[in-house]
């Protein structure tokens, strides 16, 4: 049997991106890929991020108003942090308890965050190629590539 996935999104930069003009859009594929991962698979998908969880304006606008809650477990996110290695150590607590199994984490992470999270994840995925040298086990050009490492039971 394939491993039970928690798979942790870094908001900015991985699902969320800033335009030239300052608007917040999602970044290429993420929806598409969140899709499929919800309904191909048993992964469960939440995020961790600096964003607090009752900045509801920031939230809404950032997450759910590009679309992409309907695809996260909102209940078990990290939220309101820099560190995003703690977040993600208590959103794996949260995610086993909610859900009564132990996951394989695999966290989504810009750049900045890979070295930070590689002490707490199974995996690290990032999109930039510098971000290997830190910890990330596979750098990917965007969320569609993490569909089939995860439907291939590759991803940890």
């Amino acid at each position: 049997m394939a491993d039970r996935y928690l798979l942790l999104y870094d908001a900015e930069g991985v699902l969320i991106k800033q335009t030239d003009a300052g608007e917040k859009t999602r970044t290429t594929g993420s929806w598409e890929a969140m899709s499929q991962l919800s309904g191909r698979t048993n992964a469960v998908q939440a995020l961790v991020t600096a964003i607090p969880a009752d900045d509801a304006t920031v939230l809404m606008k950032e997450v759910t108003g590009l679309g992409l809650d309907r695809y996260l477990d909102m209940e078990i996110g990290g939220y309101g942090s820099a560190d995003l290695a703690g977040l993600a150590a208590a959103v794996k607590e949260r995610a086993a308890a909610k859900y009564g199994t132990e996951f394989t984490v695999v966290v989504v992470a810009g750049p900045a965050a890979v070295a930070e999270v590689a002490r707490v994840a199974d995996a690290v995925v990032s999109t930039a190629e510098s971000a290997r040298a830190d910890g990330a086990k596979h750098v990917i050009k965007n969320l569609l590539e993490l569909v089939q490492l995860v439907l291939e039971n590759r991803v940890a």
